[in-house]
């Protein structure tokens, strides 16, 4: 299923909740704590942070004890995750690209090296993006590291640092948004 910065598996597709229109029940909640805290601070003397953080957990109970509703059956409605399903593969950003006579790809203006040894021309490969595992090739249900060579403007970065290029990498495909939140 098409995701904005790529597609994930299962049909679970991710979409950005900017307004407080969008978020529902948790702006709601959000609005509740904010609004009592400033009038409880007020009323307990607070001024400090430490203060603050030392009331929070009894201001906490206090709203639950409120407003926490009690589920009318305690078991979980959840099913186990099957054995064969790898999260980590699972819950990333997926991209396909074809191989050049070289063995690399590009992505996003950065020209990557497969690191498949043998690996033919033409071949499509997934490339996965996450915070997690940064960014790898998943080739023949093998994950393989891949090494940025050139970037959009032809400089050669295969003297810099390779982690700092896949954070920046990552960064711009998968957490770009939550940035600037």
């Amino acid at each position: 299923m098409p995701c904005l910065y790529g597609s994930f598996e299962d049909g679970v597709q991710m979409i950005h909740a900017r307004s407080s229109q969008a978020k529902g029940r948790i702006e709601r909640e959000w609005g509740t704590e904010q609004g009592r805290l400033e009038t409880e601070f007020a009323i307990r003397g607070i001024t400090t942070p430490e203060q603050a953080n030392a009331f929070f957990p009894e201001f906490l109970k206090n709203l639950n004890a409120r407003f926490g509703i009690k589920p009318a059956k305690t078991e979980s409605r959840f099913m186990p995750k099957p054995k064969s399903v790898n999260l980590d593969r699972l819950f990333t950003f997926k991209e396909t690209r074809v191989v050049d006579n070289s063995g690399c790809f590009s992505l996003d203006g950065v020209l990557f090296q497969c690191g498949i040894k043998g690996i033919r021309p033409k071949t499509s490969v997934v490339v996965l993006i996450s915070k997690k595992l940064g960014v790898k090739v998943l080739f023949d249900d093998s994950l393989y590291t891949p090494v940025p060579i050139l970037t959009k403007n032809r400089a050669d970065i295969r003297n810099s640092s390779v982690k700092v290029v896949i954070d920046e990498f990552v960064f711009r495909h998968c957490l770009r948004n939550e940035r600037a939140s």
